[in-house]
């Protein structure tokens, strides 16, 4: 997408040759939104706000279990399925989130 710097805008023609796009209102402090396909594009992704949440993990604790402060983003996906299936698009999200937790796995496809 080419948004004219002096106007700030984009026109269809901007998105003409785009196939995903990311959109992200975390930086303005959204945590959650359902992105919108524009035609003719076959998925976005949105991505939210990082914020803390809390984690139920087993432990020895006399209860079995406690609550910890987590890191969490929420990232919505949707597709056009007449282009890529469900279990495509469920197969990137899970791929995103392990890179996303383990940064390290990037720097070894870098051949």
């Amino acid at each position: 997408m080419r948004i004219k710097i002096d106007t700030n805008t984009a026109t269809a023609e901007d998105f003409a040759d785009g196939t995903f796009s990311v959109s992200s209102v975390g930086n303005i402090g959204g945590r959650y939104f359902v992105p919108t396909i524009l035609r003719p594009q076959a998925c976005i992704i949105a991505i939210g706000q990082a914020h803390k949440i809390a984690k139920y993990v087993e432990n020895d604790t006399p209860q079995g279990y406690s609550f910890v402060p987590s890191d969490s983003i929420t990232f919505s996906i949707s597709a056009d399925h007449r282009i890529c299936d469900g279990a495509t698009v469920a197969r990137f999200s899970q791929r995103m989130k392990q890179l996303i937790e383990n940064p390290n796995l990037m720097l070894l496809n870098l051949s």
